[in-house]
């Protein structure tokens, strides 16, 4: 949804602002030397770590998916 002067819930396959998007790709490093590919991937690792630290299968499924979508379905 977009206003004159705002974007609220950004797509992200589409328009001028898919870089708002949480499946955006930006590749970077945590302070625990994990890989991620967008914050997406991030966030859903972030919470299985949360909620389900000793769960070591999901945690790895995550680091390794590459789809942003994919991510968000398995996290």
């Amino acid at each position: 949804m977009e206003t004159d002067d705002s974007i609220y819930f950004y797509g992200h396959s589409k328009g001028d602002f898919t870089f708002m998007s949480n499946f955006y790709r930006s590749d970077f490093v945590d302070e625990e030397r994990n890989n991620f590919n967008c914050s997406e991937q991030y966030f859903m690792y972030m919470k299985a770590k949360t909620f389900e630290p000793d769960n070591e299968d999901l945690l790895n499924l995550i680091l390794l998916e590459t789809a942003p979508s994919k991510v968000w379905k398995d996290g």
